[in-house]
């Protein structure tokens, strides 16, 4: 299922099932065009790095922050490349989150003029490339991760959406399967998946509403609890 997230408001606003994954690729920019995400930025998953997709986006009159899919033709080279011997020299931005047993910290650097990169002239408006260096220390143990990301913003510092392609991810369809079990459901004919589908995400909107501070699963659990108590 290919789901429009809206961070800001915590929901999917469109849905589109697809048969496998090998189709999700074909069915992004289906949304895309339904969608009016004039003046939005777009961030998807390195699945999504498309220039069909870009174009897409672009013609909506939105922005994009696309993570960069290893080997897309010359590009992800050429980004690595240009990134690794310039990030001395570029703006960098360093965030660090801490937890009781492990830590994140990640430094992001941006680069505007990218002219040298001659692959970006071959995307929609692509202005900018991102690096994030990303560390993680789990029970004193470190790993080390770096993306990369394609963007079409410039006057506008494109590092704050670099998360954006995760937030779905832990939101939404993490939620789905741990909260509501979602995977092992076993329903499949006709559009009884889709509509239950949706009827979940809008149960998962209203769990994310309210302001107890327990797990969505034990909220869940309440609710049902409440609901089934209020029938005698």
């Amino acid at each position: 299922m290919v789901n429009v997230w809206v961070d800001e408001y915590k929901l999917s606003f469109g849905q589109l099932p697809v048969e496998n994954k090998d189709n999700e690729i074909t069915a992004i920019p289906q949304p895309a065009e339904l969608t009016d995400c004039a003046g939005s930025v777009v961030s998807i998953d390195a699945m999504g790095c498309q220039k069909e997709i870009t174009a897409k986006i672009r013609q909506q009159k939105a922005d994009y922050v696309i993570a960069l899919k290893a080997g897309q033709d010359l590009l992800y080279g050429q980004a690595v490349d240009f990134m690794e011997k310039r990030k001395q020299t570029l703006p960098a931005y360093t965030t660090l989150d801490k937890a009781r047993d492990r830590g994140e910290q990640r430094t992001i650097y941006v680069a505007s003029s990218i002219a040298l990169a001659d692959q970006a002239g071959q995307w929609q408006d692509l202005k900018s490339l991102v690096m994030v260096e990303r560390t993680r220390l789990v029970n004193e143990k470190a790993r080390t991760q770096t993306r990369f990301y394609i963007s079409s913003l410039s006057d506008k510092t494109p590092q704050q959406y670099t998360r954006g392609d995760w937030v779905i991810e832990n939101q939404l369809h993490w939620q789905l399967d741990f909260t509501f079990r979602e995977d092992d459901n076993r329903v499949k004919k006709d559009n009884a998946p889709a509509s239950l589908h949706l009827i979940r995400k809008w149960a998962l909107h209203l769990l994310q509403k309210d302001e107890d501070k327990i797990s969505l699963k034990r909220e869940r659990k309440l609710a049902e609890t409440i609901s089934v108590c209020s029938k005698y």
